[in-house]
């Protein structure tokens, strides 16, 4: 530790070039190469080395973890009317949901139909924080997530670029006829085992701000500002007997005054030295109030 701050600097500059060139054998090695998605291994950053090194012991939480934990977009409860299945037959073409899906958003169904819908997807491809690799691809920390980001993106709500401009990150969203919108995302409001929802807030340039949840039926259904519909009561009910996981997606707007001083109490929380979690889980929660459910 003492000597290392007069380590030469041709020696650090070594330390690096060994960085990439290990990073790049890890990424040319057969025995890390995925026949079914046919992709090598990815070093996604120069200490991954040293990390890897660490690792004594794997331990796997749940089963899936280190087999095939594959998650598919299977059916959904749009407003009122089931679509789906959207699960591909066995001659790999999409299933019967993304047809009905676009059929919707073309306003085949009439026009508040095809609002409700777009609505729906629109929030799948908004409320994540998947990555788009350079291929095109989506990568995310949670199968589940990249599975329904891809649901979107199959009937024509495509989610095409995520970038992070200043302190916020922008979802540009393009529907079936190629027209693009930017949500700027200030605040993503994380998933976890005790909130059991995930959410995010999208600023409007009029100051205005819509927040989009999604989260477990049990835990959304006393968020929600009306009761779920029979209809989508029906649909949960049964798509947890075919075994399916199930999410309720809604969303509200905030006035911009309502939405400013929210923000001044979330900047206080989250710099408070005291009941720091506790604080921010009560704003998450205040803003999560009285939505309006989607699907």
């Amino acid at each position: 530790v003492i000597l290392y701050p007069v380590l030469p600097m041709t020696l650090y500059i070594t330390f690096e070039i060994l960085h990439l060139i290990i990073g790049f054998q890890i990424e040319m090695d057969p025995l890390m190469y995925d026949e079914d998605t046919e992709a090598n291994a990815k070093a996604r950053n120069t200490s991954v080395v040293e990390e890897l090194g660490q690792v004594d012991f794997v331990f796997s939480d749940k089963t899936g973890t280190l087999t095939a934990n594959e998650m598919r977009f299977a059916f959904c409860c749009v407003g009122k009317a089931t679509l789906g299945p959207f699960l591909p037959g066995s001659d790999s073409e999409d299933g019967p949901g993304v047809e009905q899906a676009q059929s919707a958003l073309e306003g085949k169904s009439g026009q508040h139909r095809s609002g409700e819908v777009r609505a729906f997807f629109e929030a799948l491809a908004v409320c994540h924080t998947v990555k788009i690799d350079e291929d095109g691809t989506y990568q995310g920390e949670s199968p589940d997530e990249v599975a329904l980001v891809q649901a979107a993106s199959n009937v024509g709500i495509v989610l095409e670029r995520r970038e992070a401009v200043g302190s916020s990150v922008v979802h540009r969203v393009c529907d079936m006829g190629g027209c693009a919108e930017d949500h700027d995302i200030t605040h993503v409001l994380g998933f976890t085992s005790d909130r059991a929802r995930m959410s995010v807030v999208a600023a409007r340039s009029d100051g205005s701000a819509v927040v989009t949840t999604k989260g477990a039926d049990s835990v959304m259904a006393g968020l929600l500002k009306d009761p779920l519909p029979a209809q989508a009561t029906h649909a949960l009910a049964e798509f947890s007997r075919q075994g399916l996981r199930t999410l309720v997606v809604a969303r509200k707007t905030i006035p911009p005054a309502d939405f400013s001083a929210w923000q001044a109490r979330w900047a206080e929380a989250s710099s408070a030295m005291e009941n720091r979690n506790a604080r921010l889980d009560h704003e998450a929660a205040t803003i999560e109030g009285g939505l309006t459910y989607i699907g």
